[in-house]
Parts: structure tokens; C-alpha cells; sequence
């Protein structure tokens, strides 16, 4: 999860950086896979942490 953050944070840089409009859609693009993958980290943790505490 920490990968998939720092990579997160230097898109978000070069998307500011970036002059170029197609580059930068392209960033954009990139930014949002992570993001959802992210959420989905997110999600499964929660998930395991909750049936991990309804085991007695």
C-alpha cells in the first residue's frame, strides 16, 4: 500500500508539472487506476478486519 501512495504522490506532482494536455490526461488516467486500487486495498482490509473479529 505504501508503493502504491508514494506512486501516487509523484503522479499528482508531474500531473501539476505537465504542460502537455494529452500527457497530462494520461496522468490523469493513471492517477484514478491507483486511486480505485487504493479503495479496493481499502475494502479488503476492512473486510478482514471485521471477520477477523467476529471469530471467538
Amino acid at each position: 500500500m505504501k508503493l502504491i501512495i508514494e506512486e501516487l504522490k509523484k503522479l499528482i506532482n508531474d500531473y501539476y508539472r505537465c504542460n502537455n494536455h494529452y500527457l497530462k490526461k494520461e496522468i490523469l488516467i493513471d492517477i484514478n487506476l491507483l486511486k480505485d486500487a487504493l479503495r479496493i486495498l481499502e475494502k479488503r482490509k476492512l473486510n478482514i478486519n471485521t471477520e477477523s473479529s467476529l471469530i471467538f
